[in-house]
């Protein structure tokens, strides 16, 4: 049986809250996501770089950042 929370101002500031910590929760992972999408597409321009120098038959270059 599902539960039922009670009605009141009570619990309408209990639901008010859980859903500002969702609200936030959402809003980090979204930041996360962002921040891993930046990342892959740094990735991905390292790769194609690479790929572009080894084409041309240059030597890998190794970067520390």
């Amino acid at each position: 049986m599902p539960h039922t929370p009670a009605a009141g101002p009570e619990a309408e500031g209990d639901v008010e809250r859980k859903l500002e910590r969702v609200r936030r929760a959402i809003a980090h992972s979204e930041a996360t996501l962002a921040q891993l999408r930046t990342l892959e597409a740094r990735a991905t321009a390292a790769l194609e770089r690479a790929r572009t120098a080894a084409a041309r038959g240059a030597r890998p270059r190794l970067s520390s950042s």
